[in-house]
């Protein structure tokens, strides 16, 4: 009895059903239909401007001339005056190296020198004498060993002159009968002996002259080297270099500055790099740029500097030097390790246009660095650039509708110019002013209606 009313109520919630979905599906339809509005942060509107190509580095407040302090005193550190922060002027006393040791030795050296001063003195005047002597006796006029020399030389010579006439005319004699042989034995016997006279005196006269020549080169020889010792500087210039270094017992400060770095420490030793003095009065940018990057740096090119304490203020500068050399702790190959796959980085100065007095040594600077500069071209973000089937750089641009508020969506090719991280220069036949173009692709398809905000 109550079934056909209980089946009409079945074919009314199914035609309900029916016509919930048919009017859910109408809807989406019409809205799915609809243009979509897109943000103001997903398209731009094309206008030439200068293309500035920079790079963005790190860097750090330097000073323009700082200078390390080291101690030529191989000793202890006494006291160490200063600390690190410290402003000191030039000429203040860094550091106290203890000169107990090196007094001890300049005492003794002192000594040494007075003592040998003394006899090198007394040596010198006996030897000049002994040479004075030597040397006049070399003068054979006032040796008088030569001149008797000499004088028995010519008695020997008239004696043997002598002896010779007399052998001779008694061997003419003895020819002729008028002496026996044992006569003339006699006279050759005087003669001989004549003979071996006037030999020994010539050979007497010889030697004194090799004895005065002996004695002159002897005592030449004596007196240069007496001279030489008492010319002999090297303990005076000893003695010079260690009250040399103990002036230098004080570590002065070179440069007026400040103490960027303490190494010194009371009861070790000096001989190391103990202090680091950085004038403030003149400071510059310096900014560590990677390898990658470093070939693009040129002397000259213009840099945008801030720092962490002067926020968005802007100072401007130019760069002045590019190291050649990477910042690299050891540039030896370390075959343990892979310390040789990290990147180098290079210091590049820049120098500020004038003195910024906010500027601090030590501070963090954010430096932009102009590469090159193009003027009067189009610009676009490089994520607005795609590639088409075709491996052709393309952009969406939004066309206005005739008869509507609505936008068209529509692909068109570009060139690709110069680019940077962040935006690259482009042209082509349709690219003119006001072109909106639709910064972010992947999110539209061509032909697709929109509105704009």
């Amino acid at each position: 009895m109550f079934k056909p009313i209980e089946i009409i109520k079945k074919k009314y919630f199914l035609i309900l059903i029916l016509f919930t979905i048919v009017v859910v599906a109408t809807i989406i339809y019409f809205i799915s239909s609809m243009p979509q509005t897109i943000p103001t942060d997903s398209y731009l509107l094309l206008q030439k401007s200068n293309n500035i190509n920079s790079l963005d580095v790190k860097g750090s407040i330097e000073s323009e001339k700082s200078i390390d302090v080291y101690s030529t005193v191989n000793s202890t550190i006494k006291n160490v005056n200063v600390k690190r922060g410290d402003y000191v002027m030039q000429g203040d006393i860094l550091a106290t190296i203890d000169s107990t040791d090196l007094m001890n030795s300049i005492n003794k050296l002192e000594e040494k020198i007075n003592t040998n001063n003394e006899i090198n003195k007394s040596t010198l005047s006996k030897a000049k004498d002994a040479y004075d002597h030597a040397s006049k006796l070399s003068v054979e006029d006032n040796n008088s060993d030569i001149v008797q020399a000499k004088a028995d030389i010519e008695t020997a010579k008239l004696n043997l002159e002598d002896k010779k006439k007399s052998f001779e005319a008694y061997n003419t004699l003895h020819d002729q009968n008028g002496i026996s042989d044992q006569d003339l034995r006699a006279y050759k016997t005087d003669f001989e002996h004549a003979q071996i006279t006037y030999n020994a005196a010539l050979t007497k006269l010889d030697n004194l002259r090799q004895e005065a020549s002996y004695n002159l080169k002897n005592a030449e020889t004596d007196y240069n080297s007496a001279l030489s010792k008492c010319n002999d500087k090297s303990d005076q210039i000893d003695l010079d270099e260690k009250k040399k270094q103990l002036n230098e017992c004080n570590i002065l400060a070179p440069i007026t500055g400040v103490i960027t770095q303490v190494n010194a420490v009371a009861g070790n030793t000096s001989l190391s790099n103990l202090f680091k003095i950085e004038n403030t009065d003149v400071l510059k940018v310096v900014a560590s740029v990677n390898e990658a990057d470093i070939s693009k740096i040129q002397i000259g090119q213009v840099a945008k500097i801030r720092t962490d304490s002067t926020g968005n203020q802007l100072f401007y500068g130019k760069v002045s030097k590019i190291n050649q050399v990477s910042e690299k702790d050891d540039n030896q190959l370390k075959l343990d390790d892979d310390s040789n796959n990290k990147e180098s980085k290079y210091k590049v100065t820049i120098d500020t246009d004038n003195p910024v007095d906010a500027f601090k040594l030590g501070m963090n600077a954010n430096i932009n660095i102009i590469l090159d500069e193009a003027p009067d071209v189009y610009t676009v973000p490089c994520e607005s650039i795609f590639k088409n089937s075709d491996d052709n750089n393309c952009l969406y641009i939004a066309e206005k509708n005739t008869n509507s508020n609505d936008y068209t969506i529509r692909q068109i090719p570009v060139t690709v110019g110069s680019q940077n991280d962040l935006y690259a220069e482009i042209s082509g036949e349709e690219i003119t002013d006001n072109l909106i173009i639709l910064t972010k692709p992947l999110d539209y398809k061509s032909g697709s209606k929109i509105k704009i905000k």
